[in-house]
């Protein structure tokens, strides 16, 4: 089963500890009871808060990938910003449905529950991690999830990771 956008059940709601980490988010908390699911791999996209005023571009946001929770700050980027953004890209080129919305994304910051950094075993596992968040971006149409106004559109994502994230 693929990425699914969807509220998200009561069950899972205790399941994924999710008021636990709704306690953790202070700024721009958005109270989110949305979320992007792949329930075969184990894995969600959730945004949780969104930056204001000059920071309206960042997001904070879970990943809960395969039993680890990693919080990541996402900065979305305009097609100037993009095209200046320094760092590893994921997306650029592939090809895309000539009908896709087209969203990038830089990768400016994750760790795995606040601690400010990613353990070895993740680092071990990077790029299957940002292939799976790129999925996640594409299926959460860039986080907008159960609230995009094109739920048919598909969407591609280049996802430009930042060279301070290791």
């Amino acid at each position: 089963m693929p990425f699914v956008n969807e509220y998200i059940p009561p069950d899972d709601v205790k399941k994924y500890h999710i008021e636990e980490i709704n306690k953790k988010v202070y700024l721009g908390f958005n109270h989110s009871r949305q979320w992007t699911i792949d329930r075969e791999r184990d894995i969600y996209f959730r945004r949780v808060s969104r930056g204001r005023e000059e920071f309206s571009a960042e997001t904070t946001n879970t990943f809960y990938w395969k039993g680890r929770l990693i919080w990541l700050t996402l900065q979305g980027l305009n097609d100037e910003q993009e095209r200046l953004a320094e760092g590893e890209r994921f997306g650029e080129g592939e090809p895309a449905d000539p009908g896709s919305r087209f969203l990038s994304f830089k990768l400016v910051h994750w760790s795995e529950d606040g601690s400010g950094f990613i353990s070895p075993e993740l680092k071990a596992r990077r790029a299957e991690i940002i292939r799976d968040l790129k999925q996640a971006l594409e299926a959460s149409k860039g986080g907008l999830g159960v609230f995009t106004s094109h739920p048919d559109r598909p969407n591609h994502v280049t996802l430009i990771v930042g060279k301070e994230v290791s």
